[in-house]
């Protein structure tokens, strides 16, 4: 009937609009996943320098 099959419709938006407030919950918690942004950070290079590269060619 249009009846039951309305009711089955209304309990599974409310079911998943639960599922979902839960779920975006759970994405606002604060997550350290790098450094501050307020922290450089550089990488580790080797790096020859001009006159070091002088020296050796000469």
């Amino acid at each position: 009937s249009q009846m039951a099959s309305f009711a089955a419709c209304v309990a599974a938006t409310y079911s998943a609009s639960v599922v979902e407030s839960v779920t975006s919950s759970c994405f606002f918690e604060l997550q350290d996943t790098a450094p501050p942004s307020s922290k450089n950070a550089y990488p580790e290079i080797a790096c020859l320098c001009s006159w070091e590269a002088l020296s050796t060619s000469a």
